[in-house]
């Protein structure tokens, strides 16, 4: 219910880590934001959660996105357009979201 500090898609959000990984945690971790992008993958998680990955910059990056297993996401499909909203906690190899839920299909 919380509204994002920002709205941006998958590349930019990676793109301002990638640029700037310093004014990225500053403008982003830890805050709530907003990101559209293409499913590149829907991944079962460690704690039977799942993790949703939005295509970045490429197919080898982009933004991984924490979700419950709650969330319905039965006809989501790789390669669909979403927008997801969660808590930015920075970047591993791809940009963070945890608490995720699913803003548009």
């Amino acid at each position: 219910s919380q509204t994002p500090v920002a709205k941006l898609n998958a590349s930019e959000l990676f793109n301002a880590f990638s640029n700037d990984e310093s004014a990225a945690n500053q403008n982003y971790t830890g805050k709530v934001i907003e990101v559209s992008g293409e499913v590149y993958s829907i991944e079962e998680g460690n704690q039977g959660d799942l993790n949703i990955l939005l295509m970045g910059v490429s197919d080898m990056f982009g933004v991984s996105c924490n979700i419950s297993k709650d969330e319905m996401i039965e006809d989501l499909e790789i390669g669909q357009q979403i927008t997801i909203k969660g808590e930015c906690s920075g970047m591993l190899s791809d940009v963070v979201l945890i608490r995720c839920v699913i803003v548009k299909k």
